[in-house]
């Protein structure tokens, strides 16, 4: 570079890039890339940033609009920006927002930019790298966006991004600066996996249209530490000997049915999946493996010598359908996984002893679990579908989760003493358990059930309980629970005894509790059958018009609650996990009407299971048996796959007792529109969708409409007069938006309510279609359209496919 005078102005000139800048590069090339460009990008740009790192430089602004592409290489720009580490202070926040350390996103002032910034720009880099798309490309770049990335959101992995690639692009972007890698590990890493990749690359030109494979380890095949065979469709036979190989994956090899892998002496995890042929796996010469994966083996009956792998940590065996016995008697086990495998019919954990965690699922004939008791050290336990177990023996000290679904043969669950730790216990669709008393359980937080008619969780730690599942619980005790604030019994209405005494609960409804009313109102007190706390305000009629949100997680949804009822109520979150962990409710008026709006768990909850995602959407339905009256779909931004997946699921619901497409009980609201008191821009944007694409056109043809708001954050850290003034302004701008929300109300709610059956008359099927491999509903069920639309809805809540 040099320096020109210019009528007394210096001019920096930088070196001509043939490409533009990474951001222009990657919109126009980006369906050329192949991950061979895509890793050399990462690796230049690392490598560049490491240099400079070596010097005590920090770049300060890195960002895709100053990273210029040259000849297929990567040149970093606007070094004016830069700073010695020394130097570099409290200077003001500089660059694109979404590549911004989020530390320095949270406004704390005495926080530096540093090394660790940088390596976070990066992070966000690479990622843009693996998608061609500048990051949140449909958010405005605000202070609302800048709040939810602070609050834990990140972009979504972008499908067929290799594992490793992505899991160092997500360690670059962690919040916190000293669990994110230097910029040294980094091109480290991608050095690493480059030189993985063509190697990788080469054995399948080699080999993939091979049916024999037959290696002992020379020059050419010391794989420092990975090799995947996947997709070969013609191999019968792999023989590997003395390869360096520590991790090897096999996968959909329908013809493969010989494995030999002796003497790979440095193995440590061996996943094997799909290769239906395959009828036994001998696991005695891979005795140092940690970790073992087989799954959607249809012939494997038999795997033989897994007991001398003694090393082995974790064992996952999914989808094995002829599979009898399995002996895991690993000393060294600590987490076992046992999916799909129908003709297992019993499991001995007498040589268990340091499992924490057992998870079993579709083991349709499994009677007996025994010696469980000897697994001292386990934390968590889940039994799903498994309508042949009688009995469970769940007594260990450090058990901390307890999940119990579709045990239709259990008939009791005691002893809860004697397990002190246990802070979550779900228990759904055991229908022979109709008792259940955890009151002992003085740590439990998190209660589900179903099916009782009798329930005591008095003296636990409870904070919120729904027992909408239980419409014909007759008794229920929640008494001295001081962290109780939420308890919802809607649908219960045989419910003769209630005692929520000695809790912090300030409002209960009991409109659909007649024999509570009928004592409540006979003494106007409290009475023996109805306890409660002092000032409780008791809900005993309600004509209320229910409004149901839904959408994916970090859209918006729970904004929107607070904006439609003008509270704080909602925990209002960006993150890429549900702040949500249950339905939330809350009653409002506006002109002269009752609305309850139900704010439903996010899709796409990276935290829960499917399953358990699914039941907490059903719960919420199911806090409203007269019915719905408006469904409010939740678009943050422009539409996705997912939004399309979770609206073509939406459509398949076709029956309703009042003869009406559910679709039009559906409102999409489109957030962070920021014209959205401008008409004609709302209805040239309607006019896109309708044009833009024949899905989406499709989707919004068939609802009842579409209407615009912008809900920015107000929930902001306050650091001068500038942000006063954002607060104030962004409360104005919601405050139009509740308007414009509540008008489509006032006018969509003067429809009959949408109803579905009751609990105990569609829980079976809800069972047979959650039991049901794959998504379509099996046959007996297509005849019962009620289920259909309960079942779709709430895949609709959920995003199940």
């Amino acid at each position: 570079m040099s320096f020109i005078y210019i009528n007394q102005e210096y001019a920096l000139v930088l070196k001509y890039a043939d490409s533009d800048t990474l951001n222009t590069y990657l919109q126009r090339n980006f369906d050329k890339l192949g991950w061979d460009d895509k890793y050399q990008f990462a690796l230049q740009l690392a490598s560049a940033v490491a240099c400079i790192h070596e010097c005590e430089i920090i770049h300060r602004d890195l960002h895709a609009s100053n990273v210029f592409v040259h000849q297929k290489k990567l040149k970093l720009a606007d070094f004016g920006l830069s700073r010695n580490i020394v130097a570099s202070s409290n200077l003001k926040i500089f660059g694109s927002l979404p590549y911004i350390d989020q530390k320095r996103l949270k406004g704390q002032q005495n926080y530096k930019l540093n090394k660790k910034s940088d390596v976070y720009s990066v992070g966000v880099l690479m990622w843009q790298i693996s998608s061609g798309f500048q990051p949140y490309r449909n958010d405005n770049y605000d202070i609302g966006l800048a709040v939810s990335i602070v609050k834990g959101r990140r972009e979504e992995i972008i499908e067929g991004t290799p594992a490793k690639y992505s899991k160092l692009y997500t360690e670059c972007w962690k919040y916190e600066p000293n669990k994110r890698p230097n910029m040294q590990d980094v091109v480290s890493i991608l050095k690493n996996e480059k030189s993985q990749q063509k190697d990788q690359r080469w054995f399948d030109e080699t080999y993939s249209k091979g049916k024999f494979i037959d290696i002992i380890g020379n020059k050419r095949f010391n794989f420092n530490s990975y090799l995947e065979l996947k997709g070969f469709k013609y191999l019968e036979s792999i023989d590997l000997k003395s390869l360096k190989l520590i991790n090897l994956e096999i996968s959909n090899c329908p013809q493969l049915n010989i494995t030999n892998l002796s003497e790979l002496s440095k193995l440590t995890s061996l996943s094997v999946n799909d290769c239906p042929k395959l009828t036994t796996l001998n696991c005695s010469l891979i005795n140092k493996s940690t970790s073992l994966k087989i799954s959607s083996f249809l012939q494997l009956n038999n795997i033989t010598n897994l007991y001398k792998s003694s090393k082995l940590d974790s064992l996952f065996v999914i989808d094995c359908p002829k599979l009898t016995t399995l002996d895991y008697s690993a000393n060294e086990l600590t987490s076992l996984t046992i999916f799909g495998c129908p003709n297992i019919t019993k499991l001995d954990c007498s040589s268990t002893e340091k499992l924490i965690s057992l998870k079993i699922c579709g083991c349709t004939k499994l009677n007996n679990i025994s010696n469980l008791f000897k697994s001292s050290k386990l934390e968590n336990l889940s039994v799903i579908d498994c309508p042949k177990l009688t009995t469970i023996d769940y007594s260990t000290n450090a058990l901390t989760s307890l999940e119990l679904s579709s045990c239709r043969q259990l008939n009791e669950i005691t002893n809860l003493s004697n397990a002190p730790k246990l802070t979550s216990l779900t228990m759904i669709d055991c229908y022979n358990i109709t008792k259940l008393d955890c009151s002992s359980a003085e740590k439990l937080t998190e209660l589900e059930v179903s099916d009782l008619t009798k329930l005591n969780c008095s003296n636990t730690s409870i904070k919120i309980l729904s027992v909408n599942f239980c419409p014909n619980i007759i008794e229920l005790n929640c008494s001295n629970i001081k962290e109780l604030v939420n308890l919802d019994i809607s649908n219960c209405s045989k419910l003769k005894f209630l005692d929520c005494s000695n809790s912090n609960l300030t409002g209960l409804d009991v409109s659909n509790c007649k024999t509570l009313l009928e004592g409540f109102h006979q003494n106007g007190t409290e009475s023996w059958r109805f306890k409660y706390p002092p000032n409780l305000n008791i809900v005993k009629k309600r004509i209320n018009k229910n409004v149901i949100i839904i959408g994916h997680t970090g859209g918006g949804k729970s904004t929107l609650c607070n904006v439609l009822t003008d509270s704080d109520e909602f925990d209002e979150s960006g993150n890429s996990f549900s702040v949500t962990n249950s339905f939330q409710k809350k009653n409002f008026q506006w002109m002269g009407k009752c609305f309850n709006v139900v704010d439903t768990i996010g899709v796409g909850d990276t935290k829960l299971s499917t399953r358990r995602v699914l039941y907490k959407i059903l719960d919420g339905i199911f806090s409203i048996p007269e019915g719905i009256s408006q469904i409010l779909f939740v678009v943050d931004g422009r539409f996705t796959a997912e939004e399309v997946k979770i609206f073509n699921l939406l459509k398949g619901s076709i029956f309703d007792i009042f003869k009406t497409h559910i679709l039009y009980y559906v409102t999409i609201v489109r957030t962070k529109f920021r014209y959205f008191n401008d008409k004609d821009r709302c209805d040239a944007d309607k006019e896109q969708l309708h044009n833009e694409n024949d899905i989406i056109a499709e989707i919004v043809k068939s609802c009842r409409d579409v209407i615009y708001v912008d809900n920015p954050p107000i929930y902001i850290e306050i650091v001068d007069e500038e942000d006063v003034e954002t607060v104030v302004t962004n409360e104005r701008i919601r405050r139009k938006s509740r308007k414009i929300l509540l008008n489509h109300l006032n006018k969509a709610c003067q429809l009959d309510y949408f109803k579905l059956k009751k609990w105990e008359e569609v829980r079976d099927d809800v069972a047979k279609y959650l039991e049901s491999e794959s998504g379509d509903l099996p046959p007996e069920l297509e005849k019962n359209k009620e289920i259909m639309t309960l079942v779709n809805l709430s895949e609709s809540f959920c995003s199940i496919s």
